[in-house]
């Protein structure tokens, strides 16, 4: 490896390094030579779960003398072993201490977002957010949309299936310091063309907060954790009024009045999935298998089948951290992420194109071109004999 120019061994790192950022902290372990290689792209990839993780990294950002642009990233509020719990709880022995503690975490993690997303908003191109932790879920999503990222192109949120009364204010990007023309967020998210929001939808006032606040370039949009029946009526209805749907499927039991538009106009295809019933009996929705039954025929109305496509039901009850992380990576690494749906559902128009990412000038390419990690990985083991 050592009588490669170092122009190669930097390419050949740059496209190791998008994973989660494992690959580059082996690389920079290797000499002191991959090292000073390694270290200006090794946050081109970057996972950060959980508030030690993701507070240890801010400190490193807040120390940084050179700029190091960040290409990926995952962020989730809860640590993988703590995602399955939302409501679980700091132990205290008294409740002032909980609140104390709470308090404290939250400020802690506040500083250390806009610390972490300040510098990576110049270059980010995929970002995925679990906001997990349904007491603090709504002001750390809202706090993510204080800047510009004028580079975004795939988003993924993951919000709490409730907003309970004692959690933090619901989220609502059109209010407050999100105001702005039109309550029009394109200004955020120039480029973002693919959006993907996971979570509870009861109706569309809270939708339309989530989706067409968010950028009005959206061409791929993904709803997962689809539950309430009267939001899938809603659903149905714009998605009729604007031609997706060859015929009204709710034409003997019209929705009136008729909800405000939440769509983005510039949708070219949207992906649907359900929770489980099971999960929707649980909460006191007994639509469950109505709104699966609803949302499958809205899939077989469309006009075109490469402009609204149909998933089975969450396997789980929620769109969880492992789906989540697995499908991030598989986007940086060329594939088709949580855009891919699977054969025997069929797969018109998403499963087939090209799922490489536009990349800037002075971003690198993603694997794909050439070849994929697997045929890296082979090249690298037969470098360093790993």
């Amino acid at each position: 490896m050592d009588q490669l120019p170092e122009e190669i061994t930097s390419s050949i790192f740059t496209i190791a390094c998008t994973d989660d950022g494992r690959t580059a902290k082996s690389l920079l372990l290797v000499s002191k030579k991959t090292k000073r290689i390694v270290a200006p792209i090794q946050w081109h990839s970057v996972s950060l779960s959980g508030q030690t993780e993701f507070c240890g990294f801010a400190a490193k950002v807040s120390k940084l003398s050179e700029y190091r642009p960040i290409y990926h990233l995952f962020i989730s509020d809860r640590a993988a072993s703590e995602a399955y719990h939302p409501w679980s709880r700091t132990n205290a022995t008294t409740i002032e201490e909980l609140h104390s503690r709470e308090e404290t975490e939250r400020v802690r993690w506040r500083h250390a977002q806009n610390i972490i997303l300040e510098h990576a908003a110049p270059t980010v191109q995929t970002l995925t957010f679990l906001a997990l932790d349904p007491r603090n879920s709504a002001r750390r999503v809202g706090d993510m949309f204080k800047r510009v990222y004028p580079n975004l192109r795939e988003l993924t949120l993951r919000v709490p299936p409730l907003q309970p009364l004692f959690a933090s204010e619901p989220i609502d990007l059109t209010a407050g310091p999100f105001v702005s023309v039109d309550s029009d967020k394109s200004h955020l998210l120039p480029r973002l063309q693919r959006l993907h929001v996971a979570g509870h939808f009861k109706k569309t006032t809270s939708a339309s907060s989530r989706i067409k606040a968010i950028s009005s370039g959206v061409t791929h949009l993904r709803l997962s954790g689809i539950f309430a029946y009267p939001f899938a009526r809603e659903l149905g209805a714009e998605l009729f009024l604007r031609g997706v749907l060859q015929h009204d499927v709710l034409a003997e039991n019209p929705t009136n009045p008729l909800p405000s538009p939440f769509l983005p106009l510039s949708m070219q295809c949207i992906v649907i999935q359900p929770t489980n019933p099971t999960y929707a009996d649980d909460w006191g929705t007994d639509h469950g298998e109505e709104t699966i039954a609803l949302l499958k025929t809205l899939e077989d109305a469309a006009e075109d089948p490469t402009q609204l496509l149909y998933i089975s039901p969450l396997p789980k009850s929620f769109y969880t951290y492992d789906q989540a992380k697995e499908d991030w990576l598989s986007r940086v690494n060329g594939g088709f992420g949580c855009w891919k749906i699977s054969e025997t559902e069929g797969s018109p128009e998403v499963e087939h194109e090209s799922p490489e990412a536009e990349q800037d000038s002075e971003g690198g390419p993603l694997p794909s071109r050439l070849g994929g990690k697997s045929y890296l990985g082979s090249l690298i083991n037969s470098l360093f004999g790993w």
